[in-house]
């Protein structure tokens, strides 16, 4: 059998005798900031550069059976929730819409609500992702929720209805489009008073926390959150923002 071969905007192969599911998932996140420094450098387009992560990631995804997985969360489903759950802190009263950017495979949608249900709270949950084959999937997998999942490219959709609750992440779009994507969410997307919370991190001595990189784009974090993991101690932690 020929070894998996993948060839990155530098011209460059990235190879591996491993299974698919381990070599596509090690090789995911390094391939996504090749793509980035090409379309830094020129060399891509951006639509380009949306169009190969859209891909390089899509296919990580599929490569795994276990819904957290096909969401981007390695680990069990009590790592997925650990990392995923503090979001819903960020709410701002006992219920309301949730907009789950980059929803995926949708699984983060019915996890909140499930989540949210055992706190008391109504959450209605909406998803949103550039890939049409990931909205596809997700729409196969909660059928009763067809007409909430979207195809679009967050940084310039505009929703049909504001939401409550958008959970995002700033790597959706290049480092030059971060502050104006976090702009178009508390503008157009979000409700009067509604949240934009970022895509929890795990705490990294040196890394800059969710909080940091809001700082960093110009805006004050209104709330910080964060998770301790139930059996390492590990950090999660998150940071939200209102529109007004």
């Amino acid at each position: 059998m020929d070894t998996p071969r993948k060839w990155l905007p530098t011209g460059k192969p990235w190879s591996s005798s491993k299974p698919a599911t381990s070599w596509r998932a090690a090789s995911a996140t390094w391939t996504c900031d090749a793509i980035d420094a090409a379309f830094a450098e020129g060399r891509i387009a951006e639509e380009e550069r949306y169009a190969q992560v859209e891909e390089e990631l899509t296919d990580a995804y599929l490569a795994y059976r276990e819904p957290w997985r096909q969401s981007a969360k390695a680990g069990d489903e009590a790592e997925w929730r650990w990392a995923r759950e503090l979001i819903l802190d960020a709410l701002p009263g006992a219920g309301g819409t949730f907009l789950d950017v980059g929803c995926a495979n949708g699984y983060l949608m019915e996890c909140a609500q499930r989540w949210g249900r055992e706190r008391g709270l109504r959450l209605e949950p909406y998803g949103v992702d550039i890939s049409w084959r990931l909205t596809s999937l997700a729409r196969r997998r909660l059928p009763h929720w067809t007409d909430r999942i979207y195809e679009g490219n967050i940084v310039s959709w505009i929703p049909p209805r504001p939401f409550d609750l958008v959970n995002t992440g700033l790597d959706y779009v290049p480092p030059g489009r971060r502050r104006e994507l976090v702009q178009h969410i508390l503008r157009d997307v979000l409700a009067p008073g509604g949240r934009l919370v970022l895509r929890p991190e795990r705490y990294r001595e040196g890394v800059p926390t969710p909080a940091d990189q809001l700082e960093e784009l110009g805006f004050d974090p209104q709330g910080v959150i964060e998770a301790r993991h139930p059996t390492n101690g590990e950090i999660r932690t998150t940071a939200w923002l209102a529109a007004p």
